[in-house]
């Protein structure tokens, strides 16, 4: 099982690597064109993705339950919440707000933000 601080930096790297959003048709994607992926997109296997997942956040809204994206991410033993606000930071935020909101997830969640290597 991942650690929250494990969880935090392989998205927040992918994310970095990656410079941007998974957008597609207006709208954030797990999976986008030309092999981009969201936040929570990074943590799911390619083997438990579907496109079916497209358009479904972690939790079903009315009832709290977990959706069928959010089981995978439990099984594959992330944290829902940190998960759920990291989805945020790349659904809300341009590029370059990134960083910033990065620093408060990790606060936030008691993690260690590092700097980008090439700052």
């Amino acid at each position: 099982m991942p650690t929250r601080q494990q969880t935090f930096d392989t998205v927040v790297n992918a994310l970095r690597k990656q410079g941007c959003r998974s957008i597609k048709n207006e709208r954030c994607f797990y999976r986008g064109e030309a092999g981009l992926k969201c936040a929570v997109g990074h943590l799911i296997p390619d083997e438990k993705y579907s496109p079916d997942m497209e358009g479904l956040t972690i939790y079903k809204s009315a009832s709290n339950s977990l959706s069928r994206v959010g089981e995978v991410i439990k099984q594959e033993g992330h944290d829902l919440i940190l998960c759920d606000r990291l989805q945020s930071t790349h659904d809300s935020y341009e590029v370059d707000g990134w960083e910033r909101d990065f620093r408060k997830v990790a606060k936030r969640f008691g993690l260690v933000y590092s700097e980008p290597q090439d700052a």
